[in-house]
């Protein structure tokens, strides 16, 4: 048995590559995170945009607190043991009545890893449902082969990669 995780979910996550969910925090402490980000967003909106949204977590104490909670972390040494790094950060922001998602992708590929041989722990500070968007993974993928991406460019996706990449093509930085 791990410091947050039962032996089932444990196994999960190394059958299926995902477990959850987890209680990470209250509802009441979930709603105090949020509203401190949304505060950091309007006061600083150039860092919130899609192009910015990476480790954020070093420069706002909000997001690093959150990326250092101790449900978390101890939840991943229950996966992967005491050798935790934190490689990066990134917010993905999708606003209500909105059309934006974030597009199939398999992290691995996405984040430019030669390997699947990490983990990445999601955190939802608002309800995470169908209505809403909710994240959705498929069982198993973890044991296969990385793929190749189709960046589609469309445009309500907020995958910071995708809209980094439309950015550069369309200054010409990128053929």
């Amino acid at each position: 048995m791990g410091k947050i995780l039962t032996e089932q979910q444990i196994e999960q996550y190394h059958d299926d590559g995902f477990v959850g969910p987890i209680r990470v925090m209250s509802e009441d402490e979930a709603l105090t995170v949020k509203a401190k980000i949304e505060e950091a967003e309007k006061a600083f909106p150039e860092e919130f945009n899609p192009e910015n949204r990476n480790n954020l977590h070093l420069t706002f104490l909000v997001l690093d607190e959150l990326a250092h909670n101790s449900v978390v972390v101890d939840a991943v040494e229950d996966l992967i043991g005491p050798d935790i790094s934190l490689w990066s950060s990134v917010m993905f922001i999708k606003d209500p009545s909105t059309d934006h998602f974030v597009s199939w992708h398999q992290d691995a590929t996405y984040m430019g890893m030669n390997n699947s041989d990490f983990l990445t722990p999601w955190i939802a500070l608002t309800p995470s449902t169908i209505e809403m968007g909710c994240m959705a993974m498929i069982p198993g993928s973890h044991k296969q082969n990385i793929r190749q991406h189709e960046d589609t460019f469309a445009e309500n996706n907020i995958l910071t990669r995708v809209k980094l990449s439309k950015m550069l093509k369309s200054r010409r930085l990128l053929t």
